[in-house]
């Protein structure tokens, strides 16, 4: 159970990740925004898990 959830969480962050450098290659400006609003989103994210 929790194996099949870690591999579709995988696939669809592969899928993701391939859609992305697609994406950056055309705009690699708004992709600097968005690389770190998804730094910043991730710190908070780590800081409230390890807060709890």
């Amino acid at each position: 159970m929790h194996q099949a959830s870690t591999n579709s969480y995988i696939s669809s962050f592969l899928s993701f990740t391939k859609l992305l450098v697609i994406w950056v290659t055309k705009n690699e400006v708004g992709m600097t925004i968005f690389l770190i609003r998804i730094i910043m989103l991730t710190h908070i994210m780590l800081y409230q898990i390890k807060t709890g």
